[in-house]
């Protein structure tokens, strides 16, 4: 694909500390309403999630029962204390919201009252950990569905391949001919693979994001994406987000430490493959290429035929 690609790195240590003021505490709160409710240490995946009193358990029976345009909203539990750990890999079938910023209790036991209230965005507070076991968060289909604060971690999509070359990608988030909206968040310690044992597509893409054919109304804004990894075995390319044939906006987005490959690799930070993205106002800090025989585009590594 001919395309134009249009780059503004914003790598002042001001803007850095702007960026991460907005993830402690984003513009409003939460949705207004919810049409699904997600508790996970009082929750019960026995119902439709659509009564506060009823929450369920884990996030992919919510999605499950949810219909497009529906808002899921995934509490912590405020007896317990952040962060609400949810040992999940999700898959996202429709045009849904998954809303972090509300925290909820339930009392008793035959009969369970429970009230949720929308907070100010912090994604510390609900955490969606794959704990290795595959991908945080799969996405595909012409659907526009929005992930908004959380922190997205423990994804590895070793053997689970997604680019059109067999390559395994989108450790954290994998989206293809989607068009979601990622904001808010945190996506850290995700790997595109680690030991990278399927042969002879034995590479790993796109740690913390890989989008494949994602129109220009994909958004990826108001982020930190850090410490993610491509490849932890060999050669690999964008340790923290990588497009592929994208038109997508990233914006604002604090993008640090973050490889590509383990002894070589492209693009530590981002790493664009055609495709007309907007990378604009993201501060790009302190990520590599590779870290032995040779790296290419520390900060971004750009492959297209432009206009």
């Amino acid at each position: 694909m001919k395309g134009r690609i249009a780059l503004t790195v914003g790598l002042a240590v001001g803007l850095a500390l702007l960026v991460m003021a907005g993830l402690s505490g984003k513009t409003g709160q939460a949705q207004a309403t919810c049409d699904r409710y997600v508790l996970g240490t009082d929750g019960v995946n026995n119902t439709d999630c659509s009564d506060k009193d009823s929450p369920c358990k884990t996030i992919q029976y919510a999605i499950d029962q949810a219909d497009p345009g529906d808002v899921i909203c995934v509490a912590y539990n405020t007896l317990a204390g952040p962060p609400q750990v949810y040992p999940e890999t999700l898959v996202i079938h429709e045009s849904i919201t998954l809303d972090g910023a509300w925290q909820a209790s339930c009392v008793g036991t035959t009969i369970k009252t429970c009230s949720f209230s929308s907070i100010p965005c912090d994604p510390t507070n609900v955490r969606i950990d794959a704990g290795g076991a595959g991908r945080v968060i799969s996405i595909s289909g012409s659907i526009a569905p929005t992930i908004d604060c959380f922190t997205i971690r423990g994804g590895d999509a070793d053997g689970l391949g997604g680019d059109p070359d067999g390559f395994n990608v989108g450790g954290g988030i994998y989206s293809r001919d989607a068009a979601p909206i990622i904001i808010n968040s945190v996506i850290s310690g995700n790997i595109g693979c680690d030991t990278c044992s399927v042969s002879p597509a034995a590479l790993g893409y796109g740690g913390g994001i890989y989008l494949l054919n994602a129109p220009a109304t994909t958004v990826i804004s108001n982020n930190l994406i850090a410490h993610n990894v491509g490849n932890n075995d060999a050669w690999g390319q964008g340790g923290g987000i990588m497009l592929r044939d994208s038109d997508a906006q990233v914006l604002s987005n604090t993008i640090e430490y973050n490889r590509a490959g383990y002894s070589a690799g492209n693009g530590g930070g981002i790493a664009v493959f055609d495709g007309e993205p907007t990378v604009a106002d993201n501060a790009i800090l302190s990520n590599n290429g590779g870290q032995g025989l040779w790296g290419i585009g520390g900060g971004i590594y750009v492959s297209s035929n432009t206009a």
